[in-house]
């Protein structure tokens, strides 16, 4: 059974539960925030978790433990996701083609289970139907279209056009594929009871700690409790969200220096350098700053729209020098090498 826990803490009301991936889909409206990074997951990383799966529902094994979700306050009972769209959405991929399965077989009934409990939810205030989970900004189109929408719909034909898409659209041919092969040797009835295992062994023991916090601040800073792997990046996301939400109308102009500054960071390399330079970037700036206090001086110091241009201009700018700093070879280093023996050359003997 799913276990609620919360407590009272100086981050607020930070709720902790212990739910099944797919409770969590049923449970909640998701939003990927607008300029989180987009669905970023390789095939090896996609068929990781099928066999995992795989392996755990044919051992009869009581649960499968996918790690922890964190999601803040949003609009309209919304959740944001701070972290775990990844496997969010992969778990959604995998939902609707169990059902794109059982629209083959014109199991309507089973259809419709899966699509209001896991995909969709009716916004009665609003008389739409709405995805259980929105992505961002970049993706949320094809991925409504091309991944939770019916298989018999005109809309599905929509065509990949950015990384992401191609991504997603991976992933769907993967879990398609896995589940196929699973489900190939055996009769129509053996093949339902089966995926109906999965979407249960998903509702209910493919488990995940899910935190909720009041804002992204607490997010942030819950983050550097919980020490995880991959959560700087989530850290950094939400600086980014930050300073893109201040940006107002300039947001494009925003995006291109961010998007220059984090070419420059990945030419390292290094896994997880932007967090690192942020909090030296502020160091320089502020006084020492730790990983924790990063957000918490970027919402202190850069409010609105001039103060976030700014700010963002400055990072972008300085990210060469930064990645110059950690690599001798640089062509910075180069072009000063040379200028001084230009300069040493042409003086007076």
């Amino acid at each position: 059974m799913p276990k609620n826990i919360s407590y009272t803490s100086s981050l607020e009301d930070v709720h902790f539960e212990h739910l099944g991936i797919g409770a969590v889909l049923q449970r909640y409206r998701l939003k990927v925030p607008m300029n989180q990074r987009e669905y970023s997951w390789e095939s090896k990383q996609v068929l990781d978790l099928l066999r995992d799966l795989a392996g755990a529902i044919h051992e009869s094994k009581s649960s499968y433990f996918l790690g922890t979700i964190v999601l803040t306050s949003g609009e309209d009972d919304v959740l944001e996701v701070a972290d775990g769209q990844q496997r969010l959405a992969t778990t959604t991929i995998i939902l609707a083609a169990i059902r794109d399965f059982f629209v083959e077989k014109d199991e309507e009934m089973l259809v419709n289970s899966i699509d209001s409990e896991f995909l969709f939810k009716i916004d009665r205030k609003a008389r739409d139907i709405e995805p259980r989970l929105t992505l961002n900004t970049d993706d949320n189109e094809y991925f409504r279209k091309k991944i939770i929408s019916r298989p018999d719909l005109p809309e599905r034909n929509i065509l990949p056009t950015k990384p992401s898409h191609y991504k997603l659209l991976d992933a769907a041919n993967q879990v398609s594929k896995h589940l196929g092969q699973i489900i190939k040797p055996h009769g129509d009835e053996v093949k339902t009871r089966l995926l109906n295992e999965w979407v249960d062994f998903i509702e209910k023991k493919t488990q995940v700690i899910v935190l909720k916090v009041p804002d992204d601040l607490d997010a942030f800073v819950m983050f550097e409790t919980l020490n995880d792997r991959g959560l700087k990046t989530s850290q950094a996301d939400l600086v980014k969200n930050y300073l893109f939400r201040e940006s107002g109308d300039r947001i494009s102009e925003a995006q291109k220096k961010w998007s220059a500054m984090n070419g420059a960071l990945d030419s390292t390399g290094i896994d997880d350098i932007t967090m690192t330079y942020l909090r030296h970037f502020l160091s320089s700036l502020h006084g020492l700053t730790r990983d924790k206090e990063v957000l918490a001086k970027i919402k202190a110091n850069y409010k609105g729209k001039t103060t976030a241009i700014s700010i963002i201009d400055q990072l972008a700018k300085a990210s060469t020098d930064y990645v110059a700093v950690l690599n001798q070879d640089h062509k910075k280093w180069v072009i000063a090498h040379r200028f001084s023996e230009t300069l040493l050359s042409s003086a007076p003997q």
